[in-house]
């Protein structure tokens, strides 16, 4: 199958080598095919280049560059779009993720849809033995209903109710096996 990214480069290539060998071949044949080989490989790279240069800049991860503090700032947000990816970066850079759950408990009983959304999915993905603690969990049931729902994991985890509270040793042992991811 042949793409884009394998037709600019043929292209440039097709171009460098009439242009190159317009212009040389003004003064000899020698020159018209050392023209047609420098401007044919010049215009190979430069198509090549036109289409790396974007993907390399799509390639870039914003969350590499961001501090290991602004990302524990940023999971304070409610309007961040993307809580498990910076849940995972900090895993990445070996943060406690046990240290964060409380706060994506907080989020489950957002008044916001989203957040409520966003929350679960961080839950899912980085704490998935607590997330099947919720497995009943729909964020499109309202605020109340998912705040009964992230009260049950607050009660069964001592480390994310606000005053502490009683722990079921199930759900200690779980989030103790999920903290590596």
């Amino acid at each position: 199958m042949t793409t884009l990214f394998d037709l600019a480069p043929i292209g440039g290539l097709t171009i460098g080598l009439l242009a190159g060998h317009a212009v040389g071949s003004r003064f000899g044949t020698i020159p018209g095919m050392v023209g047609a080989a420098l401007c044919g490989g010049v215009g190979f790279w430069a198509a090549r280049l036109l289409i790396l240069l974007p993907l390399w800049w799509l390639d870039r991860d914003p969350l590499k560059r961001k501090t290991t503090e602004q990302l524990r700032r940023s999971l304070r947000d409610p309007e961040l779009a993307n809580p498990t990816g910076v849940l995972l970066e900090l895993g990445a850079r070996g943060e406690n993720l046990s240290n964060h759950l409380s706060l994506v408990i907080e989020q489950l009983g957002s008044p916001l849809q989203e957040t409520r959304n966003r929350a679960f999915h961080a839950l899912r993905v980085v704490w998935p033995s607590v997330a099947t603690l919720v497995s009943d969990f729909r964020a499109e049931e309202g605020p109340d209903e998912c705040q009964r729902k992230a009260d049950r994991l607050r009660r069964a985890n001592p480390s994310t109710a606000p005053n502490g509270g009683p722990a079921t040793s199930s759900v200690t042992q779980l989030s103790g096996k999920d903290r590596h991811r």
